[in-house]
């Protein structure tokens, strides 16, 4: 189930996977979901049940290499149904997708458990030149990113 309250720009129904001025996929998986909306400046990310991220990163790459995402791209993480477990190779990716350029860009993580919440840190501990912060309620987040429109 999409969850378009959280999206970044509301995408119409049935929207292709690249519109003009938007991306959107959803990666059904046997035992989770990853979906990502890149949008303007706004990049949202969401991870449930036991989920491996590693074609989102690839089309995050291609996102990037297609200017889809601006070094003042903000992002939003959903983590409040992930189940996984943590992979550290993917972790360790994390750089890569990192090309916020100064002033420091805002990263918002939605967590539901301390473990979560210590694994957000230390993701944002990997993200140069952002600034990062955990959430419980989505609403603190997107007004924290300015996403309150």
């Amino acid at each position: 189930m999409l969850k378009p309250y959280f999206c970044p720009e509301p995408l119409p129904p049935g929207c292709p996977s690249r519109c003009s001025d938007a991306f959107a996929r959803v990666y059904d998986e046997l035992h989770g979901r990853v979906s990502i909306y890149i949008a303007s400046a706004r990049c949202a990310v969401f991870l449930e049940g036991d989920c491996t991220p590693n074609e989102a990163v690839a089309d995050i790459m291609l996102c990037l290499e297609q200017g889809l995402v601006q070094p003042a791209t903000e992002v939003f993480v959903d983590l409040t149904d992930f189940s996984g477990t943590v992979d550290w190779g993917f972790v360790g990716t994390i750089p890569k997708l990192a090309i916020w350029k100064p002033p420091p860009q805002k990263m918002a993580f939605l967590v539901g458990s301390e473990p979560l919440a210590v694994l957000a840190k230390v993701v944002g501990v990997f993200v140069n030149n952002t600034k990062s912060k955990t959430f419980t309620d989505p609403y603190e987040a997107h007004a924290w990113l300015g996403w309150l429109d």
